[in-house]
């Protein structure tokens, strides 16, 4: 059965992306740092080679990425990301976005968005059934803390990055009493980034 996982760039002190996140500045101030370990290396990704990671970063993506068989975001990371010009985050594979309402105008792409308008489970319900044995990844801060709130969520990756951004879009946030467990499954260690996977116990 598909995991339902997510993979985010973090700062040390618990941001996906700085303050003041829109389209013309989707990281926020500041935030573009968390991706530099993307571009630092000389290791192209098998997926995205203008992706060029050290070898051990690119060999950690790339099987993140052969995993995965779904997609499943939050209203809001589609309109900052500009919907990813009907590509989606991941190309190719089918994307279901969470929303209240769906958007009057939606770009062309193969497969095309599916809105979902009736909550969180019913969004990983979709997504879990179209990624069939693979894996289902999550995208968005509120999006995650949904499916924790839930207990949905199988698995968090952070990719820690060595800087701090001092407010921005939080990653672990209103998640209630008590908070979920985890337990730190791997590390691996990289140049400009950490690579940290825990699983969520209960």
């Amino acid at each position: 059965m598909a995991r339902i996982l997510t993979a985010l760039s973090t700062s040390l002190d618990g941001f996906i992306a700085g303050a003041h996140d829109s389209p013309d500045q989707p990281l926020g101030a500041g935030g573009a740092p968390l991706f530099d370990w993307l571009t630092n290396g000389d290791t192209p990704s098998r997926h995205n080679p203008a992706y060029r990671l050290s070898p051990v970063s690119a060999t950690f993506f790339d099987e993140g990425v052969d995993g995965c068989g779904a997609v499943v975001a939050g209203r809001r990371t589609y309109d900052v990301s500009r919907a990813w010009g009907g590509t989606g985050p991941i190309p190719g594979l089918p994307l279901f976005v969470l929303t209240h309402h769906v958007p009057a105008n939606v770009p062309a792409g193969e497969p095309a968005y599916t809105f979902v308008t009736d909550g969180i489970e019913s969004a990983v319900g979709q997504a879990r059934k179209a990624a069939e044995d693979r894996n289902v990844f999550l995208m968005g801060a509120d999006t995650v803390q949904q499916c924790l709130k839930a207990g949905l969520l199988d698995e968090i990756i952070i990719n820690l990055v060595p800087v701090l951004l001092g407010g921005g879009v939080r990653l672990l946030d209103r998640l209630g009493q008590p908070p979920p467990k985890l337990e730190c499954s791997r590390v691996i260690d990289a140049p400009g980034v950490t690579h940290l996977t825990y699983r969520v116990t209960n």
